[in-house]
């Protein structure tokens, strides 16, 4: 309901001076020498709105961030210097909602965002700004009639707070029906970011940053391993990039970890499990042309752990038992490729790296389209540059499908990678004096 724009990269490493880029409403895509600052506009962008709050890779930090050449200049500064302005369109339906309830008109569907070295963010340029005075005159009219001589006093109100002292005041004198009208409006005072405005802010708070975008930056460490714990999917908070990788295949195949890890007796996932494979090859052959005779295997495996030493309990003569311990077990997943033709097996870390990496992908991304009403952006740096020229093709298809619901930025040299989305290609160069960027069909 809300995309991006355009982006201006104020500083970030080789990006010495502001950037200003485009993006694409599906995909961009973004090619260059090495070095030249593809990756640290993935990064800048990245930081400026991560989808994992908690992952300190994705927080800005002067040191390593601010341009080296930019330094002394950081450090004399009294303010904190600016990262990214993220310019964002919102769509009519979103409009609509917004218009119904504001009774007003936007003065434009785009405003943008931004988000300094502290991560802290701005609102600027915002087409949602409404006159104070404009909106409780028509809200009034149209809405709540009985509060007409409330009026003007209501459009000089800007906190809770002091709507709060304001209802205390008048309540004694007010009828029945202008104390439920005054709950009613009591909403677009909350204002809890403090704005000088604060019906912007409920417009913001309400709508906009609900629907805002996330930045989600994907490489090569949500490859899939072979083996997955499934005790450590079930208790660790924190689990690392491969292993949510690994709850996200989990969820495609409709295995509940819980159930499994608690469950009594294997037997029963057996044709779950069966028909789980099935339709995972199936679809997975959608996209992977380059050897249909690979069908994925999966199987969990329950093993008893070593029995603990039970502690030593004094025993007088025959009394006592001894109390035997109840047996402990870990919980695997084991994922296997088999080739029918060649009706051999491997695990999944022993296939090619090109097919294990296209294969992460698609499970990460299928399961994030079916499962999350988050809005994302994808941040791709250099995908499927382990693949050769048909599967890179056939990843170039599936990213289509996936823009169909998300923004995609991905970096490339690949020119298999580009034939296809020629009129989305932005080229980055670095010459000496930081990174820049234009538009490929529109050099002269």
């Amino acid at each position: 309901m809300i995309r991006l724009t355009k982006v201006r990269i104020h500083q970030y490493k080789s990006i010495e001076n502001a950037l200003d880029m485009d993006v694409e409403s599906d995909i961009t895509v973004l090619m260059g020498k090495n070095e030249a600052g593809k990756t640290n506009i993935l990064e800048a962008l990245a930081k400026s709105r991560y989808f994992d709050r908690e992952d300190k890779k994705f927080c800005y930090d002067p040191l390593p961030d601010y341009p080296r050449r930019r330094k002394k200049i950081l450090d004399s500064q009294e303010t904190t210097p600016l990262a990214v302005t993220a310019t964002y369109q919102v769509s009519e339906l979103l409009l609509e909602q917004i218009q119904k309830e504001m009774l007003l008109e936007a003065k434009s569907s785009q405003f943008s965002r931004i988000t300094d070295y502290r991560g802290r963010h701005q609102v600027v340029e915002s087409g949602f700004d409404y006159d104070l005075y404009e909106f409780w005159e028509t809200y009034v009219s149209r809405k709540e009639p009985c509060l007409e001589r409330y009026r003007r006093l209501l459009a000089s109100i800007r906190t809770k707070e002091a709507f709060q002292e304001f209802y205390k005041q008048e309540a004694p004198s007010c009828s029945m029906e202008e104390k439920n009208a005054l709950r009613n409006i009591e909403k677009f005072f909350r204002n809890p970011h403090r704005w000088a405005n604060p019906l912007n802010e409920y417009v913001y708070r309400t709508y906009l940053l609900p629907n805002l975008p996330k930045f989600m930056y994907y490489d090569e460490c949500y490859m899939l391993p072979s083996r997955i714990s499934l005790d450590r999917l079930q208790n660790e908070e924190e689990l690392t990039p491969q292993e949510r990788t690994a709850k996200a295949f989990l969820m495609l195949a409709d295995i509940d970890v819980d159930q499994v890890v608690h469950g009594g007796c294997f037997e029963n996932y057996k044709s779950e499990l069966e028909t789980a494979q099935g339709r995972l090859n199936e679809e997975l052959l959608k996209y992977w042309s380059a050897n249909r005779n690979l069908r994925i295997e999966f199987e969990i495996v329950r093993e008893e752990l070593p029995e603990a030493q039970p502690e030593k309990k004094r025993r007088f003569f025959l009394f006592g038992k001894k109390e035997k311990a109840e047996p402990r077990y870990t919980n695997w997943l084991e994922i296997r490729i088999r080739d029918v033709q060649s009706m051999i097996s491997l695990p999944l870390e022993n296939r090619s790296k090109g097919f294990n990496w296209f294969f992460s992908f698609w499970v990460w991304f299928k399961a994030i389209r079916e499962y999350e009403e988050v809005p994302y952006i994808l941040l791709l740096d250099e995908p499927g540059m382990h693949l050769h020229a048909t599967a890179q093709r056939d990843l170039v298809d599936f990213m289509k499908d996936l823009s169909a619901k998300y923004q995609i930025v991905y970096t490339t040299h690949s020119p298999y990678m580009l034939e296809e989305l020629k009129e989305k290609v932005y080229c980055v160069e670095n010459e000496g004096k930081g990174t820049t960027i234009y538009r490929l069909d529109e050099k002269d």
